[in-house]
């Protein structure tokens, strides 16, 4: 395991021993357990607990400063059609979305590979569209898998 699984493993064990799915830790303390520079929390942070994945993190600056994380409730129908409104899921989006998904339990491994597959870049690349074109394909196709599965369960 990396040092970047480890500090995500330490904080998901952490979210998961709270009542409340949210923990404020502090990123110098962070990084002096884990031996490391507090840009290496920063990297964890935004690339491990997104929104797409299921977390909200809020950093608060300053002497007594802390980072906050919050593990979401799986994501409501309102929540679902003001993502697929966004203009910018694209494939690492809709793969993190993916991965909430199957975190939760709401689809199983093999419906998450087989959606992911659909959604690779490289199915793309023979076609002559641009990137936009790409980003509204990969949205309705995503947003059409998720429903018609989510439907069925």
């Amino acid at each position: 395991m990396t040092l970047a699984d480890n500090i995500e493993e330490y904080i998901k064990t952490l979210l998961s021993l709270s009542s409340s799915q949210c923990i404020d830790i502090q990123r110098s303390e962070l990084a002096g357990k884990f031996n490391c520079v507090p840009s290496q929390i920063n990297y964890v942070l935004s690339t491990r607990f997104t929104l797409e994945r299921g977390y909200l993190v809020e950093s608060r600056r300053g002497g007594r400063g802390y980072i906050r994380i919050l593990r979401l409730k799986p994501f409501s129908n309102e929540a679902w059609e003001e993502l697929f409104q966004e203009e910018e899921l694209d494939f690492r989006k809709a793969r993190d979305l993916l991965r909430y998904l199957y975190d939760e339990k709401l689809i199983s491994r093999r419906e998450a590979y087989i959606m992911q597959s659909v959604l690779q870049d490289e199915n793309f690349l023979d076609l002559s569209l641009n990137d936009e074109q790409k980003r509204l394909i990969t949205r309705r196709l995503f947003y059409n898998m998720i429903t018609a599965v989510l439907r069925e369960s």
